[in-house]
């Protein structure tokens, strides 16, 4: 929903109806409290709740093998080298020029820079089949693990257990079947996958605002701002906030009507059914929770 219309449908639940054309150049204090307390919500629901509105999909190509005799440029995707048929390292070039050794020769830990004796100075970045998620991409909250495909291939990708893995990598037992580990924000393909093999999935975002040009954003900070999050669950959210702030007992109404919804959203998050939620052009295909039909359910907005 457009910021504008928002935070009308929140001074409205307040109360406090206006004709404000522009919030964020108005002094009001209360328009100012509202979006400062919007914002904050915003904060909250994006720490919380992986909210199907929030999920993009990301694709990415493995690393390739360093090879002798290539023009490698400053800052370009890393490659990686060997040391046995499943470990190895990674090393990103530093600056740019012709490589003829490997960077594997300076003996580098993660972390580390080192320039070889052709010019090249490189840095060692970690395990060869580590990616970085929050790195790669900068809006990043978490992945959503049942949609990793190995899309060159079309296969889809099973996580495997600590002791798995340990057990494949000590007998050498490569794996071609699409499995992988999630560290933290780091993901681990296991050995196996060839140069230049398209992996796709959907993540969570952590900006639930676009500006009008579509960039991903943290905050609302003008009328024209779309706001990702569903909008009457943020309407409730910040009438509620503003009111209690002020003191005022109908915001328990409002804080209970918001708290409802929040738990709807909380297992809505946690299935993979769906459902529909609102009317028209106000409807949000959900997950169902478990126990529920797979017919349409409609909560009315």
């Amino acid at each position: 929903m457009v910021t504008k219309e928002l935070l009308d449908n929140i001074l409205t639940r307040e109360g406090m109806y206006s004709n404000i054309q522009n919030y964020f150049t108005s002094t009001e204090l209360h328009v100012q409290e509202n979006i400062r307390i919007l914002n904050a919500l915003l904060d909250e629901l994006v720490d919380t709740v992986n909210f199907h509105e929030m999920l993009e999909e990301f694709n990415f190509t493995t690393y390739s093998q360093w090879e002798e005799g290539t023009q490698y440029y400053q800052n370009q995707t890393p490659v990686y080298v060997l040391f046995n048929q499943m470990d190895g390292y990674r090393y990103r070039p530093v600056t740019s020029g012709m490589s003829t050794v490997s960077p594997a020769s300076l003996n580098l830990k993660p972390g580390q820079e080192g320039v070889t004796s052709d010019g090249i100075t490189w840095k060692c970045l970690g395990s060869w089949c580590e990616y970085p998620l929050d790195e790669m991409i900068p809006d990043y909250k978490s992945i959503s693990v049942n949609t990793l495909v190995d899309f060159t291939r079309r296969l889809p990708m099973t996580a495997i257990t600590d002791e798995e893995w340990q057990k494949r990598r000590m007998y050498q037992v490569k794996s071609f079947s699409g499995l992988f580990q999630l560290r933290g924000k780091r993901l681990f393909l296991f050995p196996g996958y060839a140069d230049g093999t398209q992996i796709s999935f959907f993540y969570f975002s952590n900006l639930p605002v676009k500006d009008s040009d579509g960039t991903r954003k943290q905050h609302v900070t003008s009328n024209t701002d779309v706001v990702i999050l569903p909008d009457l669950l943020l309407t409730l959210g910040t009438a509620y906030k503003w009111q209690k702030d002020k003191g005022l007992s109908t915001y328990q109404e409002l804080e209970t009507g918001y708290k409802n919804l929040l738990g709807t959203y909380q297992a809505l998050a946690k299935s993979g059914k769906r459902i529909k939620i609102g009317k028209g052009s106000r409807t949000y295909t959900k997950p169902v929770p478990d126990g529920f039909s797979n017919s349409d359910i409609v909560i009315g907005l």
